[in-house]
């Protein structure tokens, strides 16, 4: 993953914190007119994953800056977002490219120092920083585990308890599967089966 492709995933989470808009709707963005199909994919596993898992991100950067996240520079907390999700999420990213490339993202020196430090620090201690304690408040545990919104999780313990609430939040993390909708002005529901399996072989025999 290049360093370009990191802030063109940068330029579009301050797009999605500043102006609240849809993910989907950033990734029709020129920016990524000119990617490869492989690049734009890794620009949308990026900004996806740290977008689904900013809660999360937010409690460890709070932890490992001593600082409330809404006092860390927004551009700042941003960049510490982007690295942590490739530190803890992306396990074919190399940690010390995490760190590297992430750390150039920074607009001067002492950015710099403070993301390398931060990014650095959280390489080492990932696994060994608690969740919040589970006994004390388990809604706060689901919601940081989980990255979902704390409110949401007292609303659906509330309603369903705790067991079954945090059944749903594993439900919602878990691998998504697709759908196919069918444009039968162009070929029926009954054809398209073997028009895909026919495409699908072909690809793979080219590739």
């Amino acid at each position: 993953m290049g360093a370009n492709l990191r802030k063109i995933t940068l330029e579009l989470i301050r797009s999605y914190e500043q102006e609240g808009r849809y993910v989907n709707l950033l990734l029709s963005s020129p920016k990524l007119a000119p990617l490869t199909r492989e690049e734009r994919a890794i620009v949308t596993s990026l900004l996806y994953t740290t977008v689904e898992n900013k809660l999360k991100y937010d409690y460890f950067i709070s932890s490992f800056t001593k600082r409330q996240i809404n006092d860390i520079d927004p551009y700042v907390r941003d960049v510490l977002r982007i690295g942590f999700c490739q530190i803890a999420d992306m396990e074919n990213v190399p940690d010390f490219a995490a760190v590297n490339e992430t750390v150039k993202l920074a607009r001067h020196g002492g950015e710099r120092s403070f993301i390398n430090a931060i990014l650095r620090r959280a390489v080492r201690e990932w696994g060994s920083l608690p969740y919040p304690d589970r006994k004390k408040n388990e809604e706060r545990y689901l919601s940081v585990y989980y990255s979902v919104p704390y409110a949401t999780v007292k609303l659906f313990s509330s309603i369903f308890g705790v067991n079954e609430c945090e059944a749903l939040l594993s439900a919602f993390s878990s691998s998504r599967g697709f759908s196919v909708t069918v444009n039968e002005m162009k070929i029926s529901r009954a054809a398209f089966p073997n028009t895909l399996c026919t495409h699908t072989v072909k690809s793979r025999l080219e590739i």
